[in-house]
């Protein structure tokens, strides 16, 4: 599941910077989406530090999805198209 989980993560971090709206966007996101297959690569070459590795990728795409997803989508209540809320009785 892990292997599944990075290739998805790292398709979508290319495919962002494919849709990206301005230099510096798709400039990151085709940076971590290329860390994402480096720092694997890392923990092959240094497997004493697997886990460190491991944990500083995560911590990249998270910190990524945070600055680049935040809440924009929470659900927000909303008043009906005449102004005045309904009640239920």
């Amino acid at each position: 599941f892990g292997l599944t989980a990075g290739v998805a993560v790292t398709v979508g971090l290319v495919w962002f910077a494919i849709r990206a709206q301005g230099t510096w966007r798709r400039a990151f996101a085709f940076v971590l989406g290329a860390l994402c297959v480096v720092l694997p690569l890392g923990m092959l070459a240094v497997p004493a530090c697997q886990g460190l590795i491991q944990r500083v990728m995560y911590l990249l795409v998270f910190a990524w999805l945070w600055a680049y997803f935040p809440l924009l989508h929470t659900v927000r209540p909303t008043q009906p198209a005449g102004g005045s809320a309904q009640t239920i009785s």
